[in-house]
């Protein structure tokens, strides 16, 4: 009994239906199947109203400096940066009774 097993009598994984799936296969109908799905087109540009604030018109130059400042890419930065240190001004400040203070707090304040 342990011979037939042993020179290989018995059934192995490549043969019959019970073996393994080969991975080129499934590989192949997985992009088939992601493939056929429709993708969605997204925009890269935003729609805006053509009107802000009840008078501001696509075309008027305020508007047009205020998009791009803050479509500008270093704005960005500034904003997340000025964030950071306001949460580490509040972090430093130690609050005191009655409006003492000390040179930490002087120069924050200042």
């Amino acid at each position: 009994m342990m011979g037939n097993a042993a020179s290989g009598g018995g059934a192995g994984l490549g043969s019959g239906g019970g073996g393994p799936i080969s991975t080129a296969s499934s590989t192949q109908r997985k992009r088939q199947h992601y493939s056929s799905k429709p993708k969605k087109q997204t925009t890269t540009t935003a729609t805006r109203p053509p009107r802000a604030l009840l008078c501001l018109t696509l075309k008027n130059p305020i508007r047009r400096a205020c998009i791009s400042i803050v479509e500008w890419k270093p704005f960005e930065i500034i904003i997340l940066m000025t964030i950071f240190a306001n949460c580490v001004a509040l972090a430093v400040y130690i609050p005191f009774p009655e409006d003492d203070s000390n040179a930490t707090n002087s120069n924050l304040v200042s």
